[in-house]
């Protein structure tokens, strides 16, 4: 979805980025099983 770390911080913290449908702002963030994450009007379910 992005190309580098970086630019993945970046999309976070100017709040682009919706973990399990409210905006996040955490750098780092352990994803588990059941959840979704929202990013450019795409959404990824971890399985």
């Amino acid at each position: 979805m992005v190309q580098t770390g970086g630019e993945a911080q970046m999309v976070v913290t100017e709040g682009e980025v919706k973990y399990n449908g409210v905006v996040d702002y955490r750098k780092r963030l352990k994803v588990k099983r059941g959840d979704i994450v929202e990013f450019n009007n795409q959404q990824i379910e971890i399985v």
